[in-house]
């Protein structure tokens, strides 16, 4: 008896693609494809059923990979896309038109673009179509962790919270957990925010600054969400969900995170230039694209987002950090 297996595909094989193709490749449930535009990552994966880069000890079982993009959304039910913020738009441009109808894109990449429009998922309507089933996936996960099985949370957003709920049953055999949101633009704003936050928080700690400031100065960035929020009709309870206060508290708080780095780094006086050349920071252009967001806005000013502007001065302007951060807080009294 022939037992037909959907097909999933992952656009990008970095860390977290990686590791979602993992935990639903052991279920033996889907037939994982995989997507890199590097021959000799794909050859290395299809020979010996591991990533070439990450995860050696996680061992495929029937996954495949591919550098041809048709080949691999290719009658796929279900698209993940897990790329770096800045390839979004390449790879829908190069899906478009090869999807079958009724497949369902998930987006896994945080952040927002720096033009108009902003949100992932907006991009992606644009370029696959208005009637294209996007949705997105966002929450306080490090790829190591779920990729070696350790119980994880996230956020599954989509239009339609019943269809929505429907997809993230995939997940039920894994170790991930799924609460399901129909706010997929609030979703995509705190998976941008909470990189924006993670810097900041290591700019301070790199400069020094205790827990009680580095508090205040969070409390004074979640009422910058909500102003954002508010205009771009987010809604007020998606802020308890993973992808809102749990996101923040892993990426400002957990010495593994990249953004926190970055900004503890600079804190301590090092080029923002070298860094960039050491490593991917998503708040790094996160930053850009919020404030170009909130200008779009008329009746926001500079004090309206101030922190966000602060930061903003911090990496494109190279303000000294100590001294906007101050100048802010006395502002702020």
């Amino acid at each position: 008896m022939i037992i037909h297996k959907e097909k999933i595909a992952f656009i990008g094989m970095g860390k977290f693609g990686t590791a979602i193709a993992y935990r639903l490749d052991i279920t033996s449930r889907y037939k994982i494809a995989m997507y890199s535009r590097n021959k000799d990552d794909v050859e290395y994966f299809n020979e010996h059923k591991v990533s070439p880069k990450c995860f050696h000890e996680c061992k495929f079982e029937t996954a495949s990979a591919t550098d041809d993009i048709a080949d691999a959304v290719d009658k796929a039910g279900i698209i993940f896309i897990s790329v770096s913020s800045n390839g979004i738009k390449d790879v829908c441009e190069k899906m478009e038109g090869l999807i079958k109808k009724n497949a369902k894109v998930i987006i896994c990449s945080k952040g927002i673009s720096e033009n108009y429009p902003f949100f992932y998922s907006e991009i992606a309507k644009n370029i696959l179509g208005k009637k294209a089933n996007i949705y997105v996936f966002s929450g306080p996960n490090f790829a190591d962790e779920i990729a070696r099985g350790e119980l994880s949370i996230t956020t599954l957003a989509g239009k339609n919270l019943i269809k929505t709920k429907l997809l993230s049953i995939i997940f039920r055999s894994t170790n991930i957990k799924i609460e399901s949101s129909n706010d997929i633009i609030g979703v995509q704003l705190f998976g941008a925010m909470k990189n924006v936050m993670a810097i900041t928080v290591g700019i301070l700690e790199g400069l020094g600054f205790g827990k009680n400031r580095i508090i205040r100065t969070l409390m004074h960035f979640v009422s910058e969400i909500q102003r954002l929020s508010k205009v771009y009709k987010a809604k007020k309870n998606s802020a308890y969900l993973a992808a809102g206060i749990g996101d923040i508290m892993l990426t400002c708080f957990d010495e593994k995170s990249r953004n926190k780095k970055f900004g503890i780094a600079i804190g301590r006086g090092e080029k923002i230039a070298e860094l960039l050349e050491k490593d991917l920071v998503e708040g790094y252009f996160a930053t850009k694209a919020i404030r170009s967001m909130s200008l779009r806005v008329k009746r926001f000013n500079k004090q309206s987002l101030k922190y966000i502007n602060a930061l903003y001065d911090i990496l494109y302007k190279d303000s000294k950090p100590a001294e906007i951060l101050n100048s802010v807080e006395e502002k702020s009294e």
